[in-house]
């Protein structure tokens, strides 16, 4: 399976520029694609195969999608508005990417959209909240809106012709 992966803001570094807090690296495999902004190819220690420079620009330069051909980490952040980040997966799926991953932010819920993605995962805990009570709370809700059915135009035609003979 060809993995491909991108995120909405920068992922991979050391250590989080707001907060100050440790982050995990990513690292990939041969034969992934990323996407990412120009400025973050130089923290990329793989060996790259630029596929494209998709002409989105974001506050890190223009966002570069590129095949590993080795094993290694790298750093991600690509578009964050969700027409953007459809490009990008089209983009993707046009150079044999199988699974697309998209690190997303809890802020930006309107980017697990179905159309977008075809799973979420959601991962909380102390960093947003060190109420466990507002964790566990906020969590169930929005593990609650994830997880609405989906309805298609008909779907939701008959439901607004059944509300409406009410």
């Amino acid at each position: 399976v060809n993995f491909a992966i991108t995120s909405i803001g920068r992922d991979g570094e050391g250590s989080d520029i707001v907060t100050g807090t440790n982050k995990p690296g990513i690292y990939v495999r041969s034969g992934t694609i990323v996407a990412t902004a120009f400025e973050m190819l130089k923290y990329c220690d793989v060996t790259k195969e630029i596929l494209d420079a998709t002409g989105i620009s974001t506050p890190m330069g223009e966002v570069i999608i590129f095949k590993s051909l080795s094993d290694g980490a790298v750093q991600i952040a690509g578009p964050s508005l969700v027409d953007q980040l459809s490009v990008v997966k089209e983009k993707f799926r046009q150079f044999g990417a199988q699974k697309v991953l998209i690190d997303g932010a809890l802020s930006r819920k309107s980017l697990c959209t179905h159309n977008l993605s075809d799973a979420t995962i959601l991962a909380t805990g102390a960093s947003f909240n060190k109420d466990m009570d507002i964790v566990a709370e906020e969590t169930g809700y929005i593990s609650e809106l994830l997880t609405l059915p989906v309805f298609s135009d008909t779907d939701s035609i008959s439901v607004i012709e059944r509300e409406a003979e009410r």
